[in-house]
């Protein structure tokens, strides 16, 4: 190939603008000595602020890449919810002049600052943000009247680059200790999911059954004496029950329905009932420290994988109901369910079914063998298993 046909890309290293910011900040002290804070428009965000090159060598980079499916993620929530929430970024300039506005609230000052259009900027955390931003505004130009919290921290270097280890030990810092919410916890706050929402029904409506279900379900995450499965574990329940699917998309789009929402609702409801009268959940809600963790260790359904089996027998129970055009579910198979050893993980049942094998020595459930769990519990008591199942 021609070397003159080939372009020569060359990485930039510094991110400056074509016209100088002009802001009113906010002054501050902390341990890393003075930061400024102010908000900016998305308009200005997007003309005012880039990401790092990702052309650059790694060992030379600033800022990790921008992760695309959380960049994906920002750019849906922003096109497709109107009740948006971001917390702030945190914009690292080579240099800012300030012009102080006589205006002051304790120790803190405000200032006219001006970002000059040559000076160097480098966004450390909060590029995926800004990424989504950059893409949400293509379809929707009334996000750029939105704003953003920006703390600006100036280096007093010629560019950025040359304060890099200042600048790295502060993203460090940032994630050092950086905990997510757990999926429970996620679930828990959020009301926009029609599948959280649902999860979260299903708990308050089970109640007015006189059902103690809600007792038995750990909303942080982690269980605590009495609790038998987490609130993650209650939504991939519900997903099964009303779309045979995993997938959240797949699931709130079933539940984006209204009738569908209220019936799933209902009969979820009613199902969890169906399985208290069977099962001896409340038994192990109210068993002491030693017999609780005595009954998670050995009852095959008592765990994860147990309670996505069940949710399979009880879509089986929906699509029977449907094939057979009954008035209302048929809870009668789940009377045999005691009569299968789910007390017994060594049971030959469950190796031959490859639902439990053993690995030095040790009993050990077979990841992902809720639906041969759920087939063999529906053979067992008579039912007909859903179309996933067969």
């Amino acid at each position: 190939m021609n070397a003159s046909n080939q372009e020569l890309h060359i990485p930039q290293y510094c991110i400056t603008a074509k016209n100088d910011l002009t802001m009113v900040v906010m002054e501050g002290i902390e341990g890393i000595g003075r930061t400024y804070s102010t908000k900016l428009t998305y308009a200005q965000c997007v003309e005012f602020i880039d990401i790092e090159d990702e052309t650059i060598p790694v060992r030379e980079r600033l800022q990790r890449n921008a992760d695309m499916a959380r960049v994906k993620g920002v750019e849906e929530y922003l096109l497709n919810r109107d009740n948006t929430f971001f917390p702030g970024v945190i914009l690292v300039v080579s240099k800012m002049d300030l012009e102080p506005l006589n205006i002051g609230f304790g120790s803190e000052k405000l200032f006219q600052a001006t970002l000059k259009s040559n000076a160097d900027r480098l966004m450390i955390d909060g590029q995926g943000r800004l990424s989504g931003i950059m893409r949400s505004l293509k379809s929707k130009p009334a996000l750029a009247s939105y704003h953003l919290d920006v703390k600006i921290i100036v280096v007093n270097t010629a560019t950025v680059r040359e304060s890099t280890k200042f600048v790295t030990q502060i993203f460090a810092d940032l994630h050092l200790n950086l905990k997510k919410p757990n999926a429970s916890q996620s679930i828990w706050f959020d009301s926009e999911s029609h599948l959280s929402r649902l999860s979260n029904d299903v708990l308050d409506t089970v109640e007015k059954l006189n059902i103690p279900f809600a007792n038995a379900i750990a909303v942080n995450g982690k269980l605590t004496t009495g609790q038998i499965y987490t609130l993650a574990n209650v939504t991939d329940f519900i997903s099964i029950i009303t779309a045979s699917s995993s997938s959240k998309k797949a699931v709130n789009l079933v539940l984006a329905d209204k009738e569908n929402y209220d019936l799933y609702k209902v009969l979820i409801a009613q199902y969890i009932k169906a399985l208290y009268n069977v099962i001896p959940f409340e038994k192990i809600q109210n068993a002491n420290i030693t017999e609780w963790k005595q009954e998670l260790n050995t009852n095959i359904l008592t765990c994860a994988i147990g309670l996505k089996a069940l949710a399979w027998v009880g879509r089986s129970i929906i699509e029977d109901a449907l094939e057979n055009e009954l008035p209302e579910l048929n809870f009668t198979p789940l009377e045999k369910l005691l009569d299968l050893p789910l007390n017994d993980k060594t049971n030959d049942l469950w190796f031959k079914k490859e639902i439990f094998h053993k690995i030095d020595g040790k009993v050990k459930i077979v990841k992902a063998s809720e639906k041969r769990l759920a087939a063999v519990i529906c053979q067992s008591i008579r039912l007909l298993p859903a179309a996933e199942l067969v």
